[in-house]
């Protein structure tokens, strides 16, 4: 940028010194003795009003920042000036070369620098602290609600848990009683294959509604029949399979029928 700057051909004029005023004030008092200054194109140079520490009072020092062509006006119009005159790196702001500020904005202070700087943590601080209480409040909040619910939620659940124990217990007391009953068709059918001659074992038992299914294995599977159709509780009964067991010397069969138990 400083060498685009510097093709361009703009210099920095150091004119006067004004202690104790105000930026704006030298600016408005500068402007009125530009056209005395620089004759010519006003748009060909601008203000830079820079601020001197000269203890103890702050002195402010006025440059003309002008183009090649405004410079040579100036050199025609003073031509035994002794201000000094030398290139500088500022942009130039082609649509408004004259407007206050008009490069960059005003300088600060180191102290102000320091105080602003400052006042953006402290507020950062405060707000992430200040974010940290809400977030608090609203999960303790939360917290309570779900509290609530869920306590509510556990003594039902208690409830019907301590419900579904005691259905439990009585299924498995039912199932019990079931089981050593006389009238249970398993029992049944190990009573009558033990009174029996026939060596009957029996592998599977299935009953299903009216029906059942023998699976199992004898010497005499039409014995199996006889022996089942002389209880009133099995009826029709009938051989679906037999297959001959080499390895017991048995015969495996399949028996079917109707279980009519009151």
């Amino acid at each position: 940028m400083k060498a685009a700057a510097l093709a361009d051909g703009i210099y920095e004029i150091h004119t006067e010194t004004w202690p104790r005023m105000s930026r704006k004030e030298v600016y408005s008092a500068m402007m009125q003795k530009l056209p005395v200054l620089v004759p010519g194109n006003p748009k060909s140079y601008a203000i830079d009003v820079k601020t001197k520490k000269i203890a103890p009072n702050s002195h402010r020092s006025v440059c003309i920042i002008v183009k090649k062509d405004a410079l040579a006006s100036f050199r025609k119009a003073h031509p035994d000036s002794a201000m000094r005159i030398r290139e500088t790196d500022y942009l130039w702001n082609q649509n408004k070369p004259c407007q206050y500020p008009f490069f960059a904005p005003p300088r600060f202070h180191s102290r102000y620098k320091v105080q602003i700087i400052s006042s953006s943590i402290l507020l950062f601080a405060m707000s992430l602290f200040l974010l940290g209480q809400l977030y608090k409040y609203l999960a303790q909040k939360r917290l309570t609600e779900l509290s609530e619910t869920y306590g509510n939620l556990t003594e039902l659940l208690r409830g019907k848990t301590e419900l579904i124990d005691e259905i439990h217990s009585m299924e498995k007391r039912l199932l019990y009683l079931k089981r050593n009953s006389p009238d249970n068709p398993y029992n049944l059918i190990e009573e009558l294959a033990a009174s029996t001659p026939e060596r009957i074992h029996s592998e599977a038992v299935v009953i299903r509604g009216r029906f059942f299914s023998i699976r199992g294995l004898t010497e005499n599977p039409f014995s199996v029949i006889q022996i089942l159709e002389k209880h009133p509780y099995f009826e029709e009964c009938r051989l679906e399979r037999t297959v001959p067991d080499s390895r017991s010397g048995l015969t495996a069969f399949t028996l079917t029928g109707i279980y009519n138990a009151p």
